[in-house]
């Protein structure tokens, strides 16, 4: 691929959809702040474990990554307690239960875009990673998805579907390896622990009835003390009807026509983006998701002099592919239409695109 050509990220379509200036500041001027988020951190972290454990299966070798990773952070006295225990509760919770074959963890991608008349995109490759792609037992292939939620939510799933990010990743990874993707796997994980019940003086444990747990962990406590779980069985009913909401999945399959509509979207966004003369603000974004992080700057309010305080420069506006040579990124030749695509096809395709191999 030329390296006159351009490449986009959805992170980069979402910062522009928020709101144009926030875009220019982080995209074109590659500013970002210079002070650490805990939050971001913390779903890194995750990130790096999970990846840790379904490369090797080795929990110990997982949580050695995701705490070296932490230990550089200025938040690590918290998060590696929190971040470990989060990943020893989803390894012995999901341990033996998945339904898929993983085929690729953290899979770079590189595809040209499209016009509405079906040509490829002279100007714009969309780029990106995903974080895992997995075989069902019918044959299908998925994206997984891995999601770091703070709160139980009720309307969480609902509000991603009409994830624009997905259906990019969906479209992509499509092209990339030549290979219809079914939908995607979203898997969520909170980002905090199971509350351990109190023991009272009197040996028992607390019957506080909305303590924030899960069925395993409230019944150990009650074989742990010796106490009788038919004076609990209001707890045991609702934790039982309710799940375990620290570690959730869903699948959300995508339709082709969505795909469709998705790939014309992202022609006029990036035709926008090529085309527009000026930068606007768009108000409404400012307070969204705790507040931007460039507001201040947006707002003039913020001196000159502590702009290089405030914030540090990007070397590329890509870097979580920093590790990854784009250039030699290509897309997968089709499988031939009207035939099964098997085991063998999937992998021999997986293992050519982590050579970085033109197929």
């Amino acid at each position: 691929m030329s390296k006159a050509r351009q490449t986009v990220s959805i992170s980069e379509i979402n910062s522009r959809l928020s709101c144009q200036v926030k875009h220019d500041f982080r995209f074109n001027r590659r500013l970002v702040p210079a002070e650490e988020r805990e939050v971001l951190t913390l779903g890194k972290a995750v990130h790096i474990g999970l990846e840790g454990w379904y490369l090797t299966h080795n929990l110990d070798h997982a949580l050695q990554a995701m705490r070296e990773y932490l230990e550089r952070s200025a938040f690590h006295d918290d998060l590696i307690p929190l971040a470990s225990g989060m990943l020893k509760g989803y390894v012995e919770h999901w341990r033996g239960q998945d339904d898929f074959e993983v085929l690729h963890v953290e899979l770079p991608f590189r595809v040209p875009l499209i016009t509405p008349s079906g040509m490829a995109s002279r100007i714009f490759d969309l780029v990106g990673r995903v974080d895992m792609v997995v075989l069902k037992p019918d044959g299908s292939l998925w994206i997984v998805e891995h999601k770091t939620v703070g709160v139980k939510d009720s309307q969480y799933f609902r509000r991603l579907e009409t994830d624009f990010q997905i259906r990019a990743y969906v479209w992509a990874v499509s092209r990339f390896l030549g290979i219809d993707v079914h939908g995607v796997i979203y898997n969520v994980l909170r980002t905090k622990l199971p509350v351990e019940p109190d023991i009272l003086k009197n040996g028992s444990i607390s019957k506080r009835a909305n303590i924030d747990t899960t069925l395993a962990v409230f019944e150990a406590a009650l074989a742990r003390t010796g106490t009788d779980p038919a004076d609990y069985a209001e707890i045991i009913e609702r934790l039982r009807n309710e799940g375990n909401t620290f570690f959730m999945r869903r699948e959300m399959e995508i339709p082709p026509e969505d795909l469709s509509r998705w790939a014309l979207e992202m022609y006029h966004i990036t035709r926008d983006l090529r085309r527009s003369k000026i930068v606007y603000r768009n108000p409404t974004a400012c307070s969204l998701h705790g507040g931007c992080e460039y507001r201040d700057l947006c707002s003039g309010l913020l001196p000159a002099d502590e702009v290089s305080t405030r914030y540090r420069t990007l070397v590329s506006k890509h870097p979580e592919l920093s590790d990854v040579d784009l250039e030699s990124l290509r897309p997968a030749k089709a499988a031939p239409k009207g035939e099964s695509v098997d085991h063998a096809f999937i992998a021999n395709l997986v293992s050519n695109q982590s050579n970085g191999g033109d197929q």
